[in-house]
């Protein structure tokens, strides 16, 4: 999803190419622009490219891409965060992946996130915190579902926990405007 808009911009480069250097693209491209406009607005809104050329439909088009890929890039209007079972190899592979994933597509994840088992001990805490370095790491509360919570009780026990998860993702936002 994060990297949609940028490969859209690679084939939107690909299709005019295609539009601007063959007959069959010359003749048919601006009919089937129009017909792509038309489609794309179905809720009767005024097209954003309506009465313009087919090289100014095509910036246009290439600017939409462009300002929809950049949001990715700009961390205080997108963030990323990983969640995963720190006891579960295979949900913490999926987020190493998805880590990984993230970075190919030009953004930046903030953070992580490990789901607290019942008895958490020292040596996960340390073993999450390796494997997902130098993303600040913390561990967030397991809420069952259907269960009643004492939200008094929760809330002042879990307080001190919560204050860090905070406090991790300040110092990640904190980070990412000073580079």
């Amino acid at each position: 999803m994060i990297g949609a808009s940028s490969k859209a911009r690679l084939y939107l480069k690909y299709l005019r190419n295609l539009a601007e250097k063959t007959d069959l693209g010359r003749v048919a491209g601006p009919s089937l622009i129009r017909l792509v406009d038309e489609a794309m607005n179905i809720r009767g809104s005024r097209s954003l490219l309506n009465r313009k050329m087919s090289a100014e439909i095509w910036d246009t088009l290439e600017q939409m891409l462009e300002r929809g890929s950049s949001a990715f890039l700009q961390p205080h209007k997108f963030g990323c965060f990983l969640v995963m079972d720190p006891n579960n190899p295979i949900s913490v592979n999926s987020a190493l992946r998805y880590w990984g994933c993230a970075i190919q597509a030009g953004a930046q994840v903030s953070g992580a996130f490990g789901i607290a088992p019942p008895h958490l001990d020292e040596e996960s805490v340390e073993r999450a915190k390796q494997n997902f370095f130098p993303l600040p790491f913390a561990f967030i509360p397991q809420v069952q579902v259907g269960f009643r919570l004492n939200w008094n009780e929760s809330c002042s026990t879990q307080l001190v926990k919560m204050r860090r998860i905070f406090f991790l993702c300040q110092q990640a936002i904190a980070a990412i405007y000073r580079q």
